[in-house]
This record gives C-alpha cells, sequence and structure tokens, in this order.
C-alpha cells in the first residue's frame, strides 16, 4: 500500500508572501505591509511623531513570529525574513522607514545561527538618510532624556 504525504506547501517561493498577507488579512485594523520589499509588517498607527520607532525582525522558521510583535504598544514594524534565514538589508530599511517618526529607529533583533549582524549592525546610511550607530551585546551606553 502506497501513502502519498500531503503537503501545506503550494510553492516553496510563496510561503512567506502568502503568511504576510494572511496575516495581515486577519488583523487588517491594526497592521498593513510598506516598502518595496512587501517583507515589512506595520502598525497602522504609528509611526508617532517624537517617537522612537522600534522594529523587530528575524527569519520565517518554524513561524514567523516577529510580526506577531507588532502593534499599539509594542514595536511598530517587523522585518520578514525568509525561511530560517535573517530579513536582506533591504527588508530591515522598509521596515526602519516605515516606523521612523523623526527621532531615530531602535532595531531589535535576536542573534542566532546566520549573524544577523551582518545585516542589522553594519554601519552606513539610516533610513532617513542619517549615519547609523550600532550598539551591540555587552556594550555600555546612556540615553540622554528628551
Amino acid at each position: 500500500m502506497t501513502h502519498k504525504t500531503k503537503k501545506l506547501i503550494k510553492a516553496p517561493e510563496d510561503i512567506i508572501p502568502e503568511f504576510i498577507d494572511g496575516f495581515v488579512g486577519a488583523y487588517a485594523d491594526l497592521l498593513t505591509v510598506e516598502g518595496l520589499t512587501g517583507r515589512a509588517v506595520v502598525a497602522k498607527h504609528g509611526p508617532r511623531d517624537g517617537k522612537v520607532g522600534i522594529v523587530v525582525g528575524g527569519g520565517s522558521g518554524h513561524e514567523p513570529a516577529f510580526a506577531g510583535y507588532v502593534g499599539r504598544g509594542l514595536a511598530d514594524a517587523a522585518a520578514v525574513g525568509n525561511v530560517f534565514a535573517s530579513p536582506s538589508p533591504e527588508h530591515i530599511l522598509d521596515a526602519g522607514r516605515a516606523a521612523d517618526g523623526g527621532v531615530g529607529v531602535l532595531f531589535l533583533r535576536k542573534l542566532h545561527r546566520q549573524r544577523p549582524e551582518l545585516h542589522y549592525g553594519r554601519r552606513g546610511v539610516g533610513s532617513r538618510g542619517h549615519a547609523d550607530r550600532a550598539l551591540h551585546r555587552g556594550q555600555r551606553y546612556r540615553l540622554r532624556a528628551l
């Protein structure tokens, strides 16, 4: 007797776009997608002027969990990477631009297998054209009151 395996995946290249469409569709009153890459899940209530934007992100392993942290009182945007891969710099910039309220963006990420600091921590031009500064785990830093 042969047993045919059932698959939930129609086309591997469409997994992440379909997830994003479904997730944003389920929470259409709270979320939207922005950017040319279609990989920035963004809270509809933001960005707010004078607030530091918060962007989370990571790969889409067993589930693209980072998009679930976007919403009022949580993150302003999420950069969604491929399956078991960090978001690309383009995905991260799309999310950063969408979350920027004019005073900067804090990018939060989880360190894991594929060294996402290559994408998140690289120095260069930020989402609004100014120089970025990366803070790494173990560094001491002080935030100045506004």
